[in-house]
Protein backbone atom coordinates (compact mmCIF):
# COMPACT_ATOMS: atom_id res chain seq x y z
CA UNK A 1 0.00 0.00 0.00
CA UNK A 2 1.34 3.50 -0.94
CA UNK A 3 2.19 5.95 1.80
CA UNK A 4 -0.14 8.56 0.74
CA UNK A 5 -1.43 11.36 2.95
CA UNK A 6 -4.50 13.67 1.98
CA UNK A 7 -5.94 16.50 3.16
CA UNK A 8 -8.37 19.69 2.48
CA UNK A 9 -6.93 23.50 3.45
CA UNK A 10 -8.15 27.03 2.32
CA UNK A 11 -7.80 28.91 -0.68
CA UNK A 12 -5.42 31.22 1.37
CA UNK A 13 -3.02 28.16 2.13
CA UNK A 14 0.88 28.72 0.65
CA UNK A 15 3.27 25.89 0.37
CA UNK A 16 6.90 26.20 0.99
CA UNK A 17 9.33 24.10 -0.18
CA UNK A 18 12.87 24.59 0.41
CA UNK A 19 15.62 25.84 2.87
CA UNK A 20 13.52 23.78 5.92
CA UNK A 21 11.45 20.97 5.77
CA UNK A 22 11.01 18.94 9.00
CA UNK A 23 10.31 15.16 8.29
CA UNK A 24 6.62 15.17 9.84
CA UNK A 25 3.78 15.80 7.10
CA UNK A 26 3.33 19.31 6.81
CA UNK A 27 -0.24 19.51 6.88
CA UNK A 28 -3.43 18.17 8.75
CA UNK A 29 -5.56 15.30 7.16
CA UNK A 30 -8.65 16.95 7.18
CA UNK A 31 -11.12 15.53 5.69
CA UNK A 32 -13.82 18.08 5.06
CA UNK A 33 -13.75 21.55 5.09
CA UNK A 34 -17.32 23.46 5.21
CA UNK A 35 -17.43 26.28 2.82
CA UNK A 36 -19.71 29.56 1.98
CA UNK A 37 -20.85 31.85 -0.72
CA UNK A 38 -23.66 33.41 -2.80
CA UNK A 39 -25.12 32.79 -5.93
CA UNK A 40 -22.88 33.91 -9.08
CA UNK A 41 -19.82 33.16 -6.63
CA UNK A 42 -16.90 31.43 -6.47
CA UNK A 43 -15.47 29.64 -2.82
CA UNK A 44 -12.07 27.35 -3.52
CA UNK A 45 -10.36 24.78 -1.64
CA UNK A 46 -7.05 23.02 -1.89
CA UNK A 47 -6.58 19.19 -1.53
CA UNK A 48 -3.05 18.62 -0.69
CA UNK A 49 -0.91 15.19 -1.34
CA UNK A 50 2.01 14.24 0.27
CA UNK A 51 4.06 10.57 -0.38
CA UNK A 52 7.30 9.35 0.25
CA UNK A 53 7.45 7.87 -2.63
CA UNK A 54 7.35 9.28 -6.37
CA UNK A 55 4.60 10.01 -8.08
CA UNK A 56 2.57 10.80 -10.59
CA UNK A 57 -0.80 12.89 -10.00
CA UNK A 58 -3.03 13.16 -12.33
CA UNK A 59 -6.62 15.28 -12.56
CA UNK A 60 -7.43 13.36 -15.84
CA UNK A 61 -9.19 10.31 -16.83
CA UNK A 62 -6.65 8.99 -19.22
CA UNK A 63 -3.53 7.03 -18.64
CA UNK A 64 -0.67 8.43 -16.63
CA UNK A 65 2.88 6.64 -16.84
CA UNK A 66 6.06 7.93 -15.81
CA UNK A 67 8.75 8.54 -18.75
CA UNK A 68 11.83 7.11 -16.73
CA UNK A 69 10.49 4.15 -14.18
CA UNK A 70 7.41 3.06 -13.21
CA UNK A 71 5.93 5.14 -10.07
CA UNK A 72 2.75 5.45 -8.59
CA UNK A 73 -0.26 7.37 -10.19
CA UNK A 74 -2.38 9.47 -7.64
CA UNK A 75 -5.68 10.17 -9.70
CA UNK A 76 -7.62 13.20 -8.23
CA UNK A 77 -11.62 13.53 -9.44
CA UNK A 78 -14.44 15.86 -8.28
CA UNK A 79 -17.81 14.56 -8.00
CA UNK A 80 -21.18 16.96 -7.96
CA UNK A 81 -24.62 16.51 -9.60
CA UNK A 82 -25.44 19.99 -8.30
CA UNK A 83 -27.08 22.15 -10.61
CA UNK A 84 -25.96 25.57 -11.46
CA UNK A 85 -22.44 24.45 -10.02
CA UNK A 86 -19.32 24.44 -11.77
CA UNK A 87 -16.08 22.75 -10.37
CA UNK A 88 -12.60 23.56 -12.19
CA UNK A 89 -9.62 21.59 -10.36
CA UNK A 90 -5.95 22.67 -11.35
CA UNK A 91 -2.42 21.56 -10.13
CA UNK A 92 -0.66 24.29 -8.39
CA UNK A 93 3.00 24.72 -9.25
CA UNK A 94 5.72 26.07 -6.54
CA UNK A 95 7.70 28.95 -7.67
CA UNK A 96 11.53 30.13 -6.41
CA UNK A 97 11.47 32.76 -4.82
CA UNK A 98 13.71 35.11 -3.57
CA UNK A 99 14.55 33.35 -0.34
CA UNK A 100 15.60 30.19 -2.44
CA UNK A 101 12.65 28.34 -1.24
CA UNK A 102 9.62 27.50 -3.98
CA UNK A 103 6.40 29.00 -3.08
CA UNK A 104 2.62 27.67 -4.14
CA UNK A 105 1.76 30.22 -6.83
CA UNK A 106 0.20 28.67 -10.58
CA UNK A 107 -2.23 27.31 -11.33
CA UNK A 108 -1.16 24.66 -14.18
CA UNK A 109 -3.25 24.05 -17.49
CA UNK A 110 -2.14 20.54 -17.61
CA UNK A 111 -3.50 17.71 -15.66
CA UNK A 112 -0.73 15.77 -15.16
CA UNK A 113 2.79 16.39 -12.84
CA UNK A 114 5.16 13.97 -11.35
CA UNK A 115 5.41 14.68 -8.23
CA UNK A 116 9.08 14.54 -5.92
CA UNK A 117 8.99 12.33 -2.86
CA UNK A 118 8.43 14.37 0.36
CA UNK A 119 7.09 17.50 -1.29
CA UNK A 120 3.13 18.65 -0.73
CA UNK A 121 1.44 18.85 -4.47
CA UNK A 122 -1.64 20.91 -3.94
CA UNK A 123 -4.60 20.89 -6.20
CA UNK A 124 -6.55 23.76 -6.25
CA UNK A 125 -10.31 22.75 -6.34
CA UNK A 126 -13.18 25.36 -7.18
CA UNK A 127 -16.97 25.89 -7.20
CA UNK A 128 -18.15 29.11 -9.25
CA UNK A 129 -22.32 28.63 -8.85
CA UNK A 130 -24.82 30.56 -11.27
CA UNK A 131 -27.73 32.75 -10.89
CA UNK A 132 -29.79 29.69 -10.80
CA UNK A 133 -28.38 27.57 -8.38
CA UNK A 134 -30.68 27.24 -5.24
CA UNK A 135 -29.98 28.10 -1.51
CA UNK A 136 -28.80 25.51 -0.03
CA UNK A 137 -26.11 22.97 1.75
CA UNK A 138 -24.58 20.16 -0.49
CA UNK A 139 -21.91 18.06 -0.84
CA UNK A 140 -19.30 17.29 -3.29
CA UNK A 141 -16.76 14.50 -3.13
CA UNK A 142 -13.29 14.58 -3.25
CA UNK A 143 -11.84 11.28 -4.37
CA UNK A 144 -8.34 10.09 -4.40
CA UNK A 145 -7.23 7.21 -6.36
CA UNK A 146 -3.98 5.31 -6.69
CA UNK A 147 -2.29 2.79 -9.40
CA UNK A 148 1.08 1.51 -9.97
CA UNK A 149 1.56 0.22 -13.82
CA UNK A 150 -0.73 -1.86 -14.99
CA UNK A 151 -2.34 -2.87 -11.88
CA UNK A 152 -6.10 -1.91 -11.42
CA UNK A 153 -6.90 1.52 -9.66
CA UNK A 154 -8.37 1.42 -6.35
CA UNK A 155 -9.64 4.17 -3.97
CA UNK A 156 -7.56 5.37 -1.61
CA UNK A 157 -9.32 8.37 0.35
CA UNK A 158 -12.73 10.04 0.07
CA UNK A 159 -12.80 14.00 1.03
CA UNK A 160 -15.88 15.80 1.13
CA UNK A 161 -16.94 19.39 0.70
CA UNK A 162 -20.12 20.86 2.26
CA UNK A 163 -21.34 24.19 0.59
CA UNK A 164 -23.47 26.04 1.35
CA UNK A 165 -24.95 28.25 -0.87
CA UNK A 166 -26.67 31.58 0.31
CA UNK A 167 -29.65 33.33 -1.19
CA UNK A 168 -27.70 36.35 -2.12
CA UNK A 169 -26.36 37.40 -5.73
CA UNK A 170 -22.98 38.25 -5.59
CA UNK A 171 -22.02 41.09 -8.68
CA UNK A 172 -19.73 39.91 -11.21
CA UNK A 173 -16.88 41.91 -10.58
CA UNK A 174 -16.98 43.88 -14.10
CA UNK A 175 -20.80 44.67 -12.31
CA UNK A 176 -19.28 46.18 -9.35
CA UNK A 177 -17.90 49.48 -8.71
CA UNK A 178 -14.52 48.80 -7.17
CA UNK A 179 -12.29 50.97 -8.83
CA UNK A 180 -9.40 48.17 -10.22
CA UNK A 181 -6.21 49.78 -12.30
CA UNK A 182 -3.84 46.79 -12.94
CA UNK A 183 -0.95 48.02 -16.16
CA UNK A 184 -0.63 46.22 -19.30
CA UNK A 185 2.49 46.09 -20.81
CA UNK A 186 1.85 44.95 -24.52
CA UNK A 187 5.62 44.87 -25.52
CA UNK A 188 6.02 42.28 -22.74
CA UNK A 189 3.69 39.68 -24.26
CA UNK A 190 4.73 39.99 -27.90
CA UNK A 191 8.63 39.77 -26.10
CA UNK A 192 7.81 36.75 -24.25
CA UNK A 193 5.93 34.76 -27.05
CA UNK A 194 8.36 35.81 -29.77
CA UNK A 195 5.44 37.21 -31.97
CA UNK A 196 5.43 40.69 -34.11
CA UNK A 197 4.70 43.63 -32.14
CA UNK A 198 0.89 44.93 -32.85
CA UNK A 199 0.76 41.79 -35.44
CA UNK A 200 -2.42 39.29 -35.72
CA UNK A 201 -0.77 37.14 -33.01
CA UNK A 202 -0.14 39.88 -30.78
CA UNK A 203 -3.65 41.20 -31.05
CA UNK A 204 -5.12 37.27 -30.32
CA UNK A 205 -2.49 37.16 -27.50
CA UNK A 206 -3.92 40.44 -25.87
CA UNK A 207 -7.30 39.29 -26.53
CA UNK A 208 -6.76 36.49 -24.40
CA UNK A 209 -5.00 38.03 -21.34
CA UNK A 210 -7.53 40.89 -21.03
CA UNK A 211 -9.76 38.52 -20.24
CA UNK A 212 -8.24 37.89 -17.10
CA UNK A 213 -8.62 41.67 -16.59
CA UNK A 214 -12.33 41.41 -17.17
CA UNK A 215 -12.96 38.81 -14.43
CA UNK A 216 -11.11 41.23 -12.27
CA UNK A 217 -13.57 44.02 -12.86
CA UNK A 218 -11.07 46.22 -14.40
CA UNK A 219 -11.47 49.60 -15.67
CA UNK A 220 -8.30 51.03 -17.35
CA UNK A 221 -6.85 50.63 -20.32
CA UNK A 222 -3.44 50.95 -20.85
CA UNK A 223 -2.15 52.95 -24.15
CA UNK A 224 1.34 53.41 -24.61
CA UNK A 225 2.30 56.51 -26.98
CA UNK A 226 6.31 56.99 -26.81
CA UNK A 227 9.46 54.72 -26.72
CA UNK A 228 10.71 53.79 -23.09
CA UNK A 229 8.80 55.84 -20.97
CA UNK A 230 10.21 53.89 -17.86
CA UNK A 231 13.75 53.45 -19.60
CA UNK A 232 13.74 49.82 -18.64
CA UNK A 233 12.88 50.15 -15.18
CA UNK A 234 16.47 50.33 -14.29
CA UNK A 235 17.28 47.38 -15.84
CA UNK A 236 20.48 49.07 -16.95
CA UNK A 237 21.78 49.09 -13.72
CA UNK A 238 21.78 45.20 -13.36
CA UNK A 239 24.09 43.15 -15.02
CA UNK A 240 23.27 39.13 -13.06
CA UNK A 241 20.08 38.94 -14.04
CA UNK A 242 18.47 42.14 -16.26
CA UNK A 243 15.31 41.40 -17.43
CA UNK A 244 14.29 43.41 -20.89
CA UNK A 245 11.31 45.46 -19.62
CA UNK A 246 11.04 47.94 -22.16
CA UNK A 247 8.00 49.10 -23.88
CA UNK A 248 6.71 50.85 -27.30
CA UNK A 249 4.89 52.97 -28.72
CA UNK A 250 1.45 51.89 -29.85
CA UNK A 251 1.30 54.91 -32.71
CA UNK A 252 3.54 54.52 -35.98
CA UNK A 253 5.35 57.58 -37.36
CA UNK A 254 6.35 58.31 -40.84
CA UNK A 255 8.44 61.23 -42.01
CA UNK A 256 7.07 61.55 -45.77
CA UNK A 257 9.42 62.72 -48.93
CA UNK A 258 7.86 66.09 -48.45
CA UNK A 259 8.59 66.84 -44.71
CA UNK A 260 5.44 66.22 -43.23
CA UNK A 261 4.66 63.70 -40.74
CA UNK A 262 1.76 61.13 -41.12
CA UNK A 263 0.64 58.86 -37.89
CA UNK A 264 -1.00 55.83 -37.70
CA UNK A 265 -3.27 55.11 -34.59
CA UNK A 266 -4.51 51.74 -35.96
CA UNK A 267 -3.19 49.71 -33.24
CA UNK A 268 -3.85 52.34 -30.28
CA UNK A 269 -7.76 52.37 -31.72
CA UNK A 270 -7.72 48.69 -31.93
CA UNK A 271 -6.80 48.33 -28.65
CA UNK A 272 -8.94 50.37 -26.31
CA UNK A 273 -12.10 49.32 -29.20
CA UNK A 274 -11.13 45.66 -27.95
CA UNK A 275 -11.51 46.38 -24.55
CA UNK A 276 -14.04 48.56 -24.55
CA UNK A 277 -16.02 45.56 -26.01
CA UNK A 278 -14.92 43.69 -22.91
CA UNK A 279 -16.08 45.83 -20.74
CA UNK A 280 -13.00 47.76 -19.94
CA UNK A 281 -14.38 51.23 -20.18
CA UNK A 282 -13.69 53.38 -17.11
CA UNK A 283 -10.55 54.76 -18.72
CA UNK A 284 -7.69 55.11 -21.23
CA UNK A 285 -4.94 56.01 -19.36
CA UNK A 286 -1.99 57.79 -21.90
CA UNK A 287 1.48 56.79 -20.86
CA UNK A 288 5.04 58.49 -22.33
CA UNK A 289 3.82 61.90 -22.64
CA UNK A 290 4.54 63.07 -19.15
CA UNK A 291 7.37 62.20 -16.61
CA UNK A 292 9.38 59.95 -18.73
CA UNK A 293 11.72 58.55 -16.70
CA UNK A 294 15.68 59.33 -17.38
CA UNK A 295 18.58 57.86 -16.41
CA UNK A 296 21.32 60.24 -17.52
CA UNK A 297 24.48 58.13 -16.63
CA UNK A 298 23.12 55.25 -19.28
CA UNK A 299 22.08 57.49 -22.01
CA UNK A 300 18.66 57.44 -21.31
CA UNK A 301 18.43 61.09 -21.69
CA UNK A 302 15.63 64.39 -23.67
CA UNK A 303 16.42 63.50 -27.48
CA UNK A 304 14.51 66.90 -28.11
CA UNK A 305 16.44 69.60 -26.40
CA UNK A 306 14.05 72.07 -26.27
CA UNK A 307 11.65 70.29 -24.85
CA UNK A 308 10.59 70.23 -21.08
CA UNK A 309 10.28 66.20 -20.71
CA UNK A 310 12.67 63.04 -22.11
CA UNK A 311 9.56 61.60 -24.80
CA UNK A 312 11.19 59.54 -27.22
CA UNK A 313 9.10 59.50 -30.65
CA UNK A 314 10.63 57.03 -33.48
CA UNK A 315 9.79 56.78 -36.74
CA UNK A 316 10.61 56.11 -40.27
CA UNK A 317 12.08 58.59 -42.86
CA UNK A 318 10.71 57.70 -45.92
CA UNK A 319 13.42 58.73 -47.98
CA UNK A 320 16.43 57.57 -46.35
CA UNK A 321 14.38 53.76 -45.31
CA UNK A 322 16.13 54.80 -41.61
CA UNK A 323 14.05 55.27 -38.32
CA UNK A 324 15.05 58.07 -36.30
CA UNK A 325 14.03 60.21 -33.36
CA UNK A 326 11.88 63.72 -33.35
CA UNK A 327 14.19 66.06 -32.47
CA UNK A 328 12.63 69.40 -32.70
CA UNK A 329 9.61 70.26 -30.01
CA UNK A 330 7.42 71.79 -32.87
CA UNK A 331 7.39 68.40 -34.79
CA UNK A 332 6.96 66.98 -31.06
CA UNK A 333 3.90 69.22 -30.37
CA UNK A 334 2.31 68.59 -33.94
CA UNK A 335 2.27 64.77 -32.73
CA UNK A 336 1.03 65.34 -29.17
CA UNK A 337 -1.79 67.49 -31.22
CA UNK A 338 -2.47 64.90 -33.25
CA UNK A 339 -3.30 62.56 -30.01
CA UNK A 340 -5.72 64.48 -29.08
CA UNK A 341 -7.22 64.65 -32.60
CA UNK A 342 -7.50 61.16 -32.37
CA UNK A 343 -9.23 61.30 -29.49
CA UNK A 344 -11.92 63.64 -30.32
CA UNK A 345 -12.35 62.10 -33.59
CA UNK A 346 -13.32 58.53 -32.04
CA UNK A 347 -15.17 59.78 -29.01
CA UNK A 348 -13.02 59.42 -26.39
CA UNK A 349 -12.42 62.47 -24.91
CA UNK A 350 -14.88 61.60 -21.77
CA UNK A 351 -12.63 58.60 -21.02
CA UNK A 352 -8.89 59.75 -21.89
CA UNK A 353 -6.29 60.95 -19.06
CA UNK A 354 -2.46 61.39 -19.61
CA UNK A 355 -0.56 59.39 -16.80
CA UNK A 356 2.71 60.80 -14.74
CA UNK A 357 3.70 57.78 -13.04
CA UNK A 358 5.28 59.24 -9.84
CA UNK A 359 7.21 62.99 -11.05
CA UNK A 360 10.32 63.34 -8.38
CA UNK A 361 10.05 67.34 -9.05
CA UNK A 362 6.61 69.10 -8.53
CA UNK A 363 7.98 72.34 -9.87
CA UNK A 364 9.08 70.88 -12.84
CA UNK A 365 6.12 69.20 -13.20
CA UNK A 366 4.26 71.62 -13.01
CA UNK A 367 5.85 73.10 -16.05
CA UNK A 368 5.42 70.31 -17.89
CA UNK A 369 1.77 70.34 -17.28
CA UNK A 370 0.79 73.40 -18.34
CA UNK A 371 2.60 72.67 -21.63
CA UNK A 372 0.23 69.51 -22.12
CA UNK A 373 -2.60 71.20 -21.09
CA UNK A 374 -2.60 73.43 -24.18
CA UNK A 375 -1.57 70.54 -26.43
CA UNK A 376 -4.39 67.98 -25.54
CA UNK A 377 -7.49 70.30 -24.64
CA UNK A 378 -9.66 67.33 -24.53
CA UNK A 379 -7.88 65.14 -21.98
CA UNK A 380 -7.91 64.82 -18.11
CA UNK A 381 -4.58 64.45 -16.15
CA UNK A 382 -3.72 61.59 -13.38
CA UNK A 383 -0.86 61.78 -11.44
CA UNK A 384 0.95 58.83 -9.10
CA UNK A 385 2.26 60.17 -6.24
CA UNK A 386 4.67 59.30 -3.38
CA UNK A 387 5.64 62.21 -1.87
CA UNK A 388 3.78 64.49 -0.17
CA UNK A 389 5.38 67.86 -2.03
CA UNK A 390 3.37 66.92 -4.65
CA UNK A 391 0.30 65.82 -3.42
CA UNK A 392 0.48 69.77 -1.61
CA UNK A 393 0.95 70.95 -4.91
CA UNK A 394 -1.86 73.02 -7.23
CA UNK A 395 -1.93 70.20 -10.12
CA UNK A 396 -4.22 72.30 -12.54
CA UNK A 397 -5.97 69.96 -15.21
CA UNK A 398 -5.51 66.62 -12.48
CA UNK A 399 -8.36 65.00 -11.38
CA UNK A 400 -6.83 61.92 -10.30
CA UNK A 401 -4.76 61.22 -7.54
CA UNK A 402 -3.17 57.71 -6.97
CA UNK A 403 -1.04 57.97 -3.25
CA UNK A 404 1.79 55.47 -2.79
CA UNK A 405 0.06 53.32 0.47
CA UNK A 406 3.30 54.16 2.63
CA UNK A 407 2.51 57.81 1.98
CA UNK A 408 -1.11 57.81 3.12
CA UNK A 409 -0.15 55.79 6.02
CA UNK A 410 2.44 58.50 6.95
CA UNK A 411 -0.75 61.16 7.72
CA UNK A 412 -4.39 59.64 7.04
CA UNK A 413 -5.80 62.28 8.39
CA UNK A 414 -3.90 64.97 6.33
CA UNK A 415 -4.89 62.91 2.89
CA UNK A 416 -9.07 63.15 3.47
CA UNK A 417 -8.74 66.54 4.26
CA UNK A 418 -6.39 67.01 0.74
CA UNK A 419 -9.12 65.27 -0.76
CA UNK A 420 -11.99 66.81 0.28
CA UNK A 421 -10.31 70.63 -0.38
CA UNK A 422 -9.52 69.44 -3.73
CA UNK A 423 -12.46 67.39 -4.91
CA UNK A 424 -10.41 64.48 -7.02
CA UNK A 425 -10.68 60.86 -7.71
CA UNK A 426 -8.61 59.40 -5.22
CA UNK A 427 -6.90 55.42 -4.72
CA UNK A 428 -4.03 53.95 -3.49
CA UNK A 429 -1.29 51.87 -4.85
CA UNK A 430 1.54 49.32 -3.72
CA UNK A 431 4.44 49.09 -5.49
CA UNK A 432 7.57 48.40 -3.71
CA UNK A 433 7.07 49.32 -0.16
CA UNK A 434 4.76 48.81 1.98
CA UNK A 435 6.26 45.04 3.44
CA UNK A 436 2.64 44.10 4.24
CA UNK A 437 0.39 44.22 2.84
CA UNK A 438 1.54 43.61 -0.49
CA UNK A 439 1.71 41.40 -3.63
CA UNK A 440 5.14 39.53 -3.63
CA UNK A 441 5.56 36.06 -3.69
CA UNK A 442 7.12 35.96 -0.15
CA UNK A 443 3.33 37.87 0.72
CA UNK A 444 0.91 35.33 2.70
CA UNK A 445 -2.08 35.33 0.32
CA UNK A 446 -4.48 37.31 3.13
CA UNK A 447 -2.74 40.33 2.23
CA UNK A 448 -3.91 40.68 -1.52
CA UNK A 449 -7.59 39.37 -0.26
CA UNK A 450 -7.10 42.29 2.36
CA UNK A 451 -6.06 45.02 -0.28
CA UNK A 452 -9.80 45.78 -1.86
CA UNK A 453 -10.59 45.88 1.96
CA UNK A 454 -8.08 48.35 3.23
CA UNK A 455 -9.35 50.36 0.06
CA UNK A 456 -13.02 50.05 1.90
CA UNK A 457 -11.31 51.30 4.88
CA UNK A 458 -9.88 54.22 4.23
CA UNK A 459 -12.34 55.38 1.84
CA UNK A 460 -10.33 55.52 -1.56
CA UNK A 461 -12.06 55.12 -4.86
CA UNK A 462 -9.30 52.00 -5.91
CA UNK A 463 -6.53 50.14 -5.92
CA UNK A 464 -3.86 50.72 -8.68
CA UNK A 465 -0.83 48.15 -9.01
CA UNK A 466 1.35 48.81 -12.30
CA UNK A 467 1.86 45.58 -13.86
CA UNK A 468 -0.30 43.00 -14.16
CA UNK A 469 1.90 40.56 -17.00
CA UNK A 470 5.41 42.48 -17.45
CA UNK A 471 7.58 39.13 -17.14
CA UNK A 472 11.13 38.49 -16.09
CA UNK A 473 13.12 36.49 -18.07
CA UNK A 474 12.52 33.41 -16.20
CA UNK A 475 9.08 33.71 -14.46
CA UNK A 476 8.93 30.16 -13.11
CA UNK A 477 12.47 30.51 -11.73
CA UNK A 478 14.09 33.62 -10.03
CA UNK A 479 11.64 35.82 -11.16
CA UNK A 480 12.44 38.86 -9.31
CA UNK A 481 15.43 40.46 -12.04
CA UNK A 482 16.27 43.33 -8.92
CA UNK A 483 15.80 42.17 -6.06
CA UNK A 484 16.91 45.74 -4.04
CA UNK A 485 13.45 46.91 -6.07
CA UNK A 486 10.76 44.84 -7.36
CA UNK A 487 10.69 41.15 -5.38
CA UNK A 488 9.66 37.99 -6.74
CA UNK A 489 6.14 38.24 -8.44
CA UNK A 490 6.09 42.15 -8.05
CA UNK A 491 6.02 42.73 -11.81
CA UNK A 492 2.48 40.16 -12.34
CA UNK A 493 -0.22 38.15 -11.40
CA UNK A 494 -0.32 36.06 -14.18
CA UNK A 495 2.24 33.77 -15.81
CA UNK A 496 3.01 32.60 -19.63
CA UNK A 497 1.93 29.35 -20.85
CA UNK A 498 3.28 27.26 -23.65
CA UNK A 499 -0.62 27.53 -25.28
CA UNK A 500 -0.36 31.11 -24.97
CA UNK A 501 -3.07 31.81 -22.29
CA UNK A 502 -2.80 33.02 -19.44
CA UNK A 503 -1.96 31.02 -16.03
CA UNK A 504 -3.63 32.14 -12.80
CA UNK A 505 -2.03 32.67 -9.60
CA UNK A 506 -2.90 32.37 -6.30
CA UNK A 507 -2.42 36.19 -5.56
CA UNK A 508 -4.65 36.51 -8.87
CA UNK A 509 -7.22 33.96 -7.04
CA UNK A 510 -6.90 36.41 -3.70
CA UNK A 511 -7.01 39.49 -5.08
CA UNK A 512 -10.15 38.14 -6.82
CA UNK A 513 -11.74 37.04 -3.64
CA UNK A 514 -11.12 40.75 -2.07
CA UNK A 515 -12.61 42.63 -4.72
CA UNK A 516 -15.35 39.68 -4.29
CA UNK A 517 -15.64 40.85 -0.70
CA UNK A 518 -15.83 44.84 -1.33
CA UNK A 519 -18.79 44.38 -3.24
CA UNK A 520 -20.36 42.42 -0.69
CA UNK A 521 -19.32 44.94 1.66
CA UNK A 522 -20.88 47.97 -0.64
CA UNK A 523 -24.51 45.95 -0.90
CA UNK A 524 -24.25 45.37 2.87
CA UNK A 525 -23.44 49.59 3.37
CA UNK A 526 -26.33 50.64 1.18
CA UNK A 527 -29.02 48.43 1.78
CA UNK A 528 -28.60 48.71 5.59
CA UNK A 529 -26.23 52.45 5.99
CA UNK A 530 -24.23 50.19 7.58
CA UNK A 531 -20.62 52.02 6.07
CA UNK A 532 -19.00 52.52 9.88
CA UNK A 533 -20.46 48.70 10.34
CA UNK A 534 -18.37 47.59 7.85
CA UNK A 535 -15.11 49.67 8.75
CA UNK A 536 -15.60 48.36 12.61
CA UNK A 537 -15.57 44.77 10.46
CA UNK A 538 -12.49 45.46 8.42
CA UNK A 539 -10.58 46.19 11.75
CA UNK A 540 -11.70 43.12 13.73
CA UNK A 541 -9.28 41.43 11.62
CA UNK A 542 -6.64 44.07 11.91
CA UNK A 543 -3.71 43.39 14.40
CA UNK A 544 -3.07 47.29 14.58
CA UNK A 545 -5.25 49.83 16.16
CA UNK A 546 -4.58 52.23 13.54
CA UNK A 547 -3.76 52.34 9.74
CA UNK A 548 -0.41 54.52 10.09
CA UNK A 549 0.88 51.60 12.25
CA UNK A 550 1.09 49.34 9.18
CA UNK A 551 3.81 51.41 8.04
CA UNK A 552 7.00 50.44 7.48
CA UNK A 553 8.87 52.25 10.36
CA UNK A 554 6.87 50.49 12.92
CA UNK A 555 8.60 47.44 11.40
CA UNK A 556 6.04 44.87 11.73
CA UNK A 557 5.60 41.45 10.52
CA UNK A 558 2.76 40.29 8.78
CA UNK A 559 1.03 38.60 11.03
CA UNK A 560 1.60 41.61 13.35
CA UNK A 561 -0.25 43.80 10.98
CA UNK A 562 -3.34 41.54 10.45
CA UNK A 563 -4.93 38.24 10.26
CA UNK A 564 -3.43 35.49 8.51
CA UNK A 565 -6.77 33.11 9.34
CA UNK A 566 -8.77 32.22 6.47
CA UNK A 567 -11.49 31.55 8.61
CA UNK A 568 -11.69 34.87 10.44
CA UNK A 569 -12.38 36.87 6.96
CA UNK A 570 -14.95 34.35 5.61
CA UNK A 571 -17.00 35.21 9.19
CA UNK A 572 -16.73 39.08 8.73
CA UNK A 573 -17.75 38.36 4.92
CA UNK A 574 -20.39 35.86 6.03
CA UNK A 575 -21.77 37.86 8.43
CA UNK A 576 -22.85 40.45 6.23
CA UNK A 577 -24.12 37.98 3.78
CA UNK A 578 -26.37 36.67 6.13
CA UNK A 579 -28.19 40.04 7.01
CA UNK A 580 -28.61 40.62 3.00
CA UNK A 581 -30.12 37.22 2.87
CA UNK A 582 -32.61 38.46 4.65
CA UNK A 583 -33.71 41.06 2.61
CA UNK A 584 -34.45 38.23 -0.02
CA UNK A 585 -36.64 35.76 2.78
Amino acid sequence: MMDLHCGLANEMYKYSYGNYNPWQVPFGEQEDIQLVCGKNDRVATQLLLYSKEEMIVSLEASPAFYKVYPVPTVRVEVESCIKGLQVTTQLVELVRDDDGNYKSEVLLSKGKKFQERLKVQPTWIELATDDEVEAGEYSVTVKVYVSHLLQDETLYRTLRIKLRVMDVRVPSLHEGKFYLDLWQHHTSLARTYEVGLWSEDHFALLKDHLKVLQELGQKAITIIASDIPWSGQWSTYYRTNASDTFEYNMISVKKKADGTFGYDFSAMNRYVQMCLEMGIDGEIEIFGLLGIWTMEDAGYTKVIEDSQDAIRIRYLDEVTGTYCYIRKRKELEAYIRAIDENIVASGWSHLAKVVCDEPNDPAHFKHVLSDLLELMPHVQFKVTICSMQTVLEDLPGVNDYVLNLPLILDRPDRIQVIRQEKNVNMSYYVAIDPKCPNTFLRCYLAEARFLPWLSMLMDMDGFLRWAIWLWPNEPFDFESYHYQKFKAGGTHFVYPSKRGKPLYSLRYKNLQKGIRDYLIFQMYAEAFEGKEEVHQAIKSIMKVKQIEEMAGRYRKNADEVLSLNYWEYEKVVNQFMSRLETLVK
